[in-house]
């Protein structure tokens, strides 16, 4: 049996299929209407903000698997399947790594070289205009969601 042959990069059908079809980055949509507090205020802006992105991020998602070489070639039924079973783990890595990419670009307190690997991420990166901290994610109470997300930024870090 022949050893397989390594194929560069810049060669893989699949990877530059993937770059090319590359998503663009998303932007918050500040809600309509709202509630006349001002603390559901904020909480009800923030949980309609985080709603549309998911929404516009999932139709992105579609979009972005229809490129894949070969998915369409799938019956409907599988493709539709593919996507029921898969949507929430895509969007969960596409948060993590645009806060990957945040956290990466933050500066220590106590210079001003990029983050190393070790660095802890502290902020979520929904959108380019959407970055939540713990206290945000608290106050419109998305604790569970941030921490088990930052968990995932954590171990993207030490990839």
């Amino acid at each position: 049996m022949s050893p397989l042959k390594k194929t560069p990069i810049e060669e893989n059908k699949i990877i530059s299929a993937l770059i090319g079809c590359e998503p663009e980055p998303l932007l918050a949509m500040s809600c309509q209407s709202s509630p006349t507090s001002s603390t559901s205020s904020a909480q009800y802006k923030s949980i309609c903000s985080l709603s549309d992105l998911v929404d516009r991020e999932l139709v992105a998602t579609i979009g972005w698997a229809k490129q894949i070489p070969g998915f369409t070639d799938l019956i409907l039924n599988d493709q539709m399947r593919l996507l029921q079973t898969t949507w929430a783990e895509v969007l969960s890595l596409s948060l993590a790594f645009r806060s990957h990419q945040y956290c990466m670009q933050c500066t220590p307190t106590t210079g001003s070289a990029p983050a190393s690997v070790g660095t802890t991420p502290t902020k979520l990166v929904f959108a380019n205009d959407l970055i939540m901290d713990s206290e945000q994610a608290g106050q419109c109470r998305a604790d569970e969601l941030f921490n088990h997300s930052i968990q995932l930024v954590k171990r993207l870090n030490f990839v």
